[in-house]
Formats: structure tokens, sequence, C-alpha cells
């Protein structure tokens, strides 16, 4: 398959194309209002299961960042996940 270029938001595979899809230290980096966007489009293309292993923080909390104040972001991402797809079941927290 080689190496295929994508964007958060529009991620180039079909709906339900993978049984696992996982983000590792990405989600950290969308802006708060953007956010709910980047969700949706990993959720439409998993067909079983979510990873999300991401830094936690109960509230919304801005890191310093390389020099920046708007390009890393610590929350409680299952509460966002489960905020939006109600249908998500907890395997494993």
């Amino acid at each position: 398959m080689g190496v295929l270029y994508g964007h958060a938001f529009d991620l180039p595979f079909k709906n339900e194309y993978f049984d696992l899809v996982f983000s590792a230290g990405v989600l950290i980096h969308i802006p708060p209002d953007h956010l709910p966007e980047a969700l949706r489009e990993i959720y439409r293309v998993s067909k079983r299961y979510l990873l999300s292993i991401e830094y936690f923080a109960e509230q919304e909390t801005v890191i310093h960042y390389r020099g920046h104040e708007d390009l890393l972001w610590k929350r409680n991402f299952f509460q966002h996940w489960q905020a939006q797809f109600a249908d998500l079941v907890l395997i494993r927290k």
C-alpha cells in the first residue's frame, strides 16, 4: 500500500474502512473548535474499534509547546468521544 497522506479532517478512506483506528499524540494538537470535526472523521473510517492515546487532563489545559501557546492541549478525550458518539462503548480505560 505504501504511504498515504491524509488530513485529520479529510481521511482518504471509505466509511468503516478499518476495524481499528487509533490516534497517538495527534488529537492533542487539534484546536478546541476543530476537535469535533477530527473525531467525526476518525469515527467515520472506523468499523469496530477506536483507540485514543493522548495526554489527559480533567479540564482542558493549554500546554506551552515549542514557544507557542496554541499548539497543544491536554483534555478528557474520553468525555469528548462520549459526548459526540453515544453508541461508543468503553472497553478499557
